[in-house]
């Protein structure tokens, strides 16, 4: 499963929440998705959502690690951290073994801040390269830099060389240009470097510019941070009052999501600004509480940022001895977290306390360690904090003071927007002084009053720095907040065209089912049906124009699912909106408050307070009348309307297409009775024909006898009886008799014929046979008849082949194909290598067997014919045109299967019989 690792989902913009929950629950990786996309800036939607497919998701393993992932990520910000710890390993696994490299990456992400809120900053130094490394195996450049820049703001405050060599090469010349999820990041980690650089209003900038961006891709955590950030920039420029904003800005966030760590860094730089204000009673209050709320989780960053503000507000109350010992504590946290600016600023504030309580050999030693590490970090600011200090320490020895000022001084230089303050100068004027400086300590005096006086104007400037920086993120707010309105103005847009498209779809469907659709009953069932998932219809009537034009009589009326009675409407009704609708050729709406006319009412039908009527017409025909009725006022708009023409269009084709239908079935119907009686004419005329000729034949032999007898009873009668008369009309009789009874055989075999005709399954047993056994056998008769004419029959058959079917009408069938061969193919005198040869083998599930000669053939003419009953091409000679026939009936309705014919002039003939292995059921 790929997601982006803050996706900006299509489907869900400008959805609300509730509906988005009910639209995708039923589908588990849609559900997952959409979770996955709000698991910060929708909590509670997410886990309802996970929930919701719970049983879908656990069903692929896949899913399930992504599903254990955002829970972690939810229980990691909710500091429930042994909860995100199980989940995590648990997902961590499963994408291992699922070698997936993009879950990895993102669940490793999770446990890499999850490290940062232990203050476990070893491991999550480890975790961050195994995060990028798994990114870029899955391809993923954007969750690559994602991760690598969030890794170079951990070290900003660290150490601000390793920072930037973490994140060369992933800013673009201009942020906008990057993916939106991703400038949140980039503006960040560009604050964060103006904010030690002292360049406040160029970082209030980004930290704006990076709020608008998480809010816009679900990154709440990060909106937050950026207003707490933003706070702190607007306090360093001497503007609580705006940092103050930023802060219940921030609060209101957090309070929302209910977030531990957030709530304590908003709360945290609400102290800031107060201590900025000199209000220390409240913002030691304030820092205490931060303190009280994060005490189960002493790895918060917050918690050191608080306990240091909170050691500054006790020197500024006098109580310097519980400012050392809260200072003391915080330097060896700082320390074992990494955190060299915190550490720095510890150990200077311990040198403060302890040198308020009057041990100035231990707070020289803490202020030169602080210096050390500022030092050692590039912590500038930092470094002429605690070289000021350092100062304070020496006062009472001008020389090294004066060396400690020095220093500060040019560290200042040095350093870009880190300024040397009057107060710094005018101790080292005393310190001039002191050694009999005075040149010097004049010129320091003079410096330290311009310094004043451009300080003053700094901070003049500060502040209006900070007015146009507060402008600023008025107008990035104000642009933010336009585009955000664009872009629910574009989804609203969007749903509008893939509702239209989805319309247009569903009515091109509805058509083409309707158009196809032939009966008119299915027909307005399936339109019916259709018509309420589109439309707010309720009554639903449709009218055929009748032949003479005269009036409109009723197909199709019903309310409801309920049918109604519609009356016939004559065409010149004044007063029935439908005829109206026909004569006028265009579609009539009505809208009522509840009152329509009774000429537009159908009998039994309730009040329609919205109707309908349209014409059927095909171009300048019209065919009859449809109308849509409603029981809500107003219910047909410009949508319905425009779905309404091309339901009428549509149903127009229908009507036609099925008037077209009944009209070619009646056709057919008069068609196929006719070759019914055409076929059964042609039978009797067959039967009648060869049944003529045995019995004339016995009609006149049995006449010839008759007068034999008459005249043999006038001799025996008048006593003139010969032996020679006895003896002639015994001979004659005998002749007859033969005629007579060869006549009936004749006859009584043709019967039999015919009636194979209309064989049934039922008169051939059915059993499993060896095709080759069965064969041999039943043709024997017919072997020892060509071996005497001199033709060789082949019979080659596999051995061992098996089939389920009827083995009589198998062998009467081949039968009767070489007994046609004998008596067609090569007539009474055949020629030499005169041949049959039966062959078989299988084609799939079916069995092909070929009875082929090698006679004269048989011209095209009489292959159409050949299959007909009593058609024959040796008329007179013993032919009686029926074999062919049963055959073929064997075939078809005992076997099976089909028989077919391939022939040629002086080519010989085959017969093919396509057989199923196994023969159909009864």
């Amino acid at each position: 499963m790929r997601v982006e690792l803050f996706p900006q989902d299509e489907d869900v913009d400008g959805l609300a929440p509730a509906e988005a929950l009910k639209a995708w629950s039923g589908d588990p990786e849609q559900a997952l998705r959409l979770a996955w996309a709000w698991r910060q800036s929708h909590v509670s939607q997410s886990r309802a959502l996970l929930d919701a497919a719970a049983e879908g998701i656990a069903a692929e393993p896949a899913w399930q690690a992504r599903a254990e992932t955002i829970l972690a990520e939810q229980a990691q910000l909710e500091q429930r951290h042994a909860d995100a710890a199980t989940l995590i390993a648990r997902a961590e696994q499963r994408f291992q073994a699922l070698n997936d490299p993009l879950g990895l990456a993102d669940v490793l992400l999770v446990r890499i801040m999850l490290a940062f809120d232990r203050g476990e900053n070893d491991l999550a130094e480890a975790l961050a390269p195994r995060a990028i490394a798994a990114a870029l195996q899955a391809g993923d450049l954007g969750r690559r830099g994602h991760l690598q820049l969030m890794w170079a703001c951990s070290w900003v405050s660290r150490d601000q060389r390793r920072a930037a060599e973490l994140a060369e090469g992933l800013l673009p010349p201009r942020l906008a240009d990057a993916p939106l999820a991703l400038q949140a990041t980039m503006a960040q980690y560009l604050a964060m470097q103006e904010t030690q650089q002292g360049d406040f209003a160029s970082a209030i900038h980004h930290f704006v510019l990076g709020h608008h961006a998480a809010l816009a891709s679900g990154q709440l955590r990060r909106a937050i941070m950026s207003c707490c950030s933003a706070a702190f920039c607007f306090g360093q420029l001497l503007d609580p009052g705006h940092a103050l904003e930023w802060i219940e800005r921030g609060l209101a966030l957090a309070r929302d999501t209910g977030w531990p760590a957030q709530i304590a860094n908003c709360r945290y730089m609400m102290g800031q600004a107060l201590f900025l204000l000199g209000r220390f009673d409240a913002a030691r209050e304030v820092l205490e509480e931060v303190l009280l709320a994060t005490r189960d989780n002493p790895g918060l960053p917050v918690v050191g940022q608080a306990e240091e503000r909170l050691g500054r507000v006790l020197l500024q109350q006098g109580q310097a001895a519980e400012a050392a010992q809260l200072f003391d504590r915080l330097q060896h946290r700082a320390l074992s977290q990494q955190y060299s600016d915190l550490e720095a600023e510890a150990l200077d504030g311990l040198a403060q306390a302890q040198l308020a309580l009057g041990d100035d050999v231990a707070a020289r030693q803490s202020v030169q360690r602080a210096l050390d590490v500022a030092r050692r970090h590039g912590y500038a600011s930092g470094a002429l904090m605690a070289l000021k200090t350092l100062a304070q320490i020496e006062r009472s020895e001008p020389a090294t003071a004066l060396q400690v000022l020095q220093q500060a001084e040019g560290l200042s230089q040095a350093s870009q927007g880190l300024k040397l303050g009057a107060d710094l100068l005018v101790a080292m004027a005393d310190a001039y002084a002191a050694q009999g400086r005075h040149a010097e300590a004049f010129a320091a005096e003079r410096r330290a009053r311009e310094v004043a006086a451009q300080q003053a104007s700094d901070e003049a400037q500060q502040r209006a720095l900070a007015m146009q920086a507060h402008l600023e993120s008025q107008r990035l707010s104000q642009e933010n907040e336009h585009l955000r309105q664009l872009a629910r103005s574009n989804a609203e847009r969007i749903a509008l065209l893939d509702r239209s498209q989805e319309t247009l779809q569903a009515i091109s469907r509805i058509g083409q089912e309707i158009t196809a659709t032939l009966l008119h009953e299915h027909l307005f069932e399936r339109l019916s049906r259709h018509l309420r998932s589109l439309l707010p219809v309720n009554a639903f009537t449709v009218y055929r124009l009748n032949a003479e034009a005269q009036r409109l009589e009723p197909l199709h009326a019903a309310e409801d699912g309920r049918a109604l009675l519609a009356r016939r409407i004559p065409l010149d009704d004044p007063n029935s909106f439908a005829a109206a609708c026909v004569r006028e050729r265009q579609l009539l709406q009505i809208d009522s408050d509840g009152v329509i006319p009774s000429r537009s009412q159908i009998p039994g039908a309730s009040i329609m307070c919205s109707l309908m009527f349209a014409p059927l017409q095909l171009g300048e025909r019209i065919i009859g009348a449809m109308s849509l009725q409603s029981r809500q006022r107003q219910a047909f708009g410009e949508r319905e309307l425009a779905i309404f023409r091309s339901l009428s269009a549509y149903l127009a084709v229908a009507l036609d297409n099925a008037q077209a239908y009944a009209g070619m079935a009646q056709m057919q119907h008069r068609l196929a009775e006719q070759q019914k009686l055409a076929a059964l004419g042609s039978l009797v005329a067959g039967v009648a024909h060869e049944l003529n000729t045995p019995v004339g034949n016995s009609l006149l032999a049995a006449s010839t006898l008759q007068d034999g007898i008459t005249s043999l009873r006038r001799e025996i009668n008048g006593q003139q009886l010969r032996r020679s008369s006895l003896s002639r009309f015994l001979d004659q009789s005998d002749d007859g008799l033969a005629v007579i009874l060869s006549s009936m055989r004749n006859a009584s075999t043709l019967v039999r014929s015919f009636k194979e005709l209309a064989v049934s399954r039922e008169t051939h047993p059915r059993e499993r046979f060896r095709l080759d056994e069965v064969c041999r056998a039943g043709l024997a008769a017919q072997q020892a008849r060509y071996d005497r004419s001199g033709i060789e029959l082949q019979c080659l058959l596999p051995s061992g082949l098996e089939i389920d079917s009827h083995p009589t009408a198998l062998v009467q069938v081949l039968s009767i194909l070489l007994d046609n061969a004998l008596v067609h193919a090569f007539g009474e005198q055949a020629p030499e290598q005169s041949g049959v040869r039966i062959e078989a083998r299988i084609e799939g599930e079916q069995l092909q067997l070929s009875v082929r000669d090698n006679g004269r053939g048989i011209d095209d003419a009489m292959q159409t014919r050949v299959f007909e009953p009593f058609f024959t091409s040796r008329f007179g000679q013993g032919g009686n045109g029926l074999g062919l026939a049963v055959a073929r009936n064997l075939v078809h309705g005992v076997l099976g299967g089909d028989l077919s014919l391939r022939s040629a002039p002086g080519q010989g003939s085959e017969f093919l019989l396509l057989l199923p292995l196994q023969a159909p059921a009864a």
